[in-house]
């Protein structure tokens, strides 16, 4: 079965999201291309601190 994507509902889910995917070792992050996600991950990585 195929997965399908979905995005956050909350700033709360994106942040853990976020931050777990940052703090594996991986050289970039995609942003959805809803205009409010990008702006809450440009918010959540001005604050990150890894898992």
């Amino acid at each position: 079965m195929a997965k399908v994507y979905a995005a956050v509902e909350s700033f709360e889910e994106g942040s853990l999201a976020l931050r777990f995917t940052l703090s594996l070792p991986v050289t970039s992050a995609i942003s959805s291309s809803k205009v409010e996600l990008l702006w809450w991950a440009c918010d959540i990585a001005d604050d990150f601190k890894p898992l």
